[in-house]
């Protein structure tokens, strides 16, 4: 259960990286 927390928090702070401009894409994928 929290290792699939950790892995959304890490993928999301990835997408936020790539695209620091579409945050409604990190809520959605």
């Amino acid at each position: 259960m929290k290792e699939k927390i950790i892995k959304k928090i890490v993928q999301q702070k990835i997408l936020k990286k790539d695209k620091g401009w579409c945050r409604p894409c990190t809520s959605i994928g």
